[in-house]
């Protein structure tokens, strides 16, 4: 007859031979070492079969379960761990897109004003946000291919934001999921409180 338990790591159903009562045994599904029971702990209608583990070089018995360690090392993902940490690279590379492009956008700004203003008769004091406005507007109109930019970047940190979202769906402890959702989401919410000052 044979004994039926669970893991005590994954707490899948295991089902052994009577003859491995009271030995250890490996889980068929986390690969553990574990104990088998002497009598059955649950009537469970499908159960995979452990392999008994094998005796040590020397014909020497297994090591008593007391000294088996239950767990090594980290714990197998998930198959939505997986997609968790899919989507969460995904989301970072749309992050350091959205980044670079939001730098790019600074530095070329910054040169193109200080261009401006070293060309600029009037001392050097800094412009008011009028005059500041209309050397942006003045920077675009010579490079348009400078609106570009943050168009660019705002698409990616949407798409960082979606994918950083997605991430946290799946399995919230991803890190790269919050990193994302961290800096696309505060980004987006900037521009969004940002569009509407403008508009009040």
């Amino acid at each position: 007859m044979a004994i039926r338990f669970r893991c005590k790591q994954c707490q899948e159903p295991i089902e052994v031979d009577e003859e491995l009562a009271e030995k250890l045994a490996r889980c068929p599904f986390c690969q553990t070492v574990v104990t088998v029971p002497g009598r059955s702990e649950v009537e469970i209608d499908e159960v995979a079969t452990a392999r008994p583990v094998e005796p040590a070089s020397g014909g020497l018995p297994p090591v008593p379960a007391a000294n088996v360690p239950l767990h090594v090392g980290p714990r197998p993902m998930t198959y939505a761990q997986h997609g968790a940490v899919a989507y969460g690279n995904y989301s970072l590379i749309a992050t350091a897109l959205f980044i670079t492009l939001t730098v790019a956008m600074a530095v070329i700004l910054a040169i193109e004003l200080s261009h401006i203003q070293a060309g600029s008769s009037q001392p050097t004091q800094p412009p008011s946000f009028a005059e500041a406005t209309e050397m942006l507007e003045d920077v675009r109109n010579r490079k348009p291919w400078i609106s570009a930019l943050p168009m660019g970047g705002l698409f990616f940190a949407l798409i960082g934001l979606v994918f950083g979202i997605i991430s946290l769906s799946k399995w919230v402890g991803s890190w790269r999921g919050w990193v994302a959702v961290t800096i696309c989401g505060g980004y987006l919410l900037m521009s969004c409180v940002g569009a509407l000052l403008t508009l009040v």
